[in-house]
């Protein structure tokens, strides 16, 4: 399953790009409305009114300028953004497809398998011999989750990755099931 195909615009990029269409038709709009001049200004304008019609035009081409600033920050932040979401669904995508193989086992794997389910279910959910600062990290991980933090929550203050501490979870919820058969 492709998750680029489930979204077309994520939720978070909304906003930003209704601000910069926003802004384009201001810059796109307001040039054209300023180039329009009434039909009888020449004949009964006066000095004053000539001064302030200048400062106006002024302000106004200077708040076209500063849109035009803003509107190229917005369209850099979301294309960034667009870049590193590309990245991270390129990223998931592949951890799919490595935990698609790993659900698929080969013809030879089987016979692995069937002398793992012989083994204590401590050494199926446990990696192969773990280090005392990652037992607690697990154990960090196992707190975290059991008090109602979210992955992405666990992951920041962890340091680990998300698919990781997924992964984690799933192993102690099978262990668990498995022991209470």
């Amino acid at each position: 399953m492709n998750i680029a195909s489930t979204q077309i615009l994520p939720e978070n990029m909304v906003g930003p790009l209704a601000l910069l269409l926003g802004l384009l038709i201001i810059i796109v709009v307001l040039p054209r409305l300023l180039k329009k001049k009434p039909a009888d200004s020449g004949a009964n304008s006066s000095r004053a009114g000539d001064g302030a019609s200048i400062r106006m035009r002024e302000q106004i081409d200077d708040m076209i300028v500063k849109l035009d600033d803003i509107g190229r920050e917005v369209y850099a932040k979301l294309d960034n953004k667009i870049r590193v979401l590309n990245r991270l669904i390129e990223e998931a995508d592949e951890k799919i497809k490595k935990l698609e193989a790993l659900r698929a086992p080969a013809p030879a794997a089987t016979a692995k398998a069937a002398e793992t389910a012989a083994k204590p279910a401590e050494a199926a959910s446990a990696p192969a011999n773990p280090s005392g600062a990652e037992k607690g990290k697990y154990a960090t991980v196992y707190a975290l989750a059991d008090a109602g933090q979210s992955v992405v929550s666990i992951s920041r203050q962890t340091g680990l990755q998300p698919g990781e501490i997924e992964l984690l979870l799933e192993l102690r919820r099978t262990k668990k099931s498995g022991s209470g058969k």
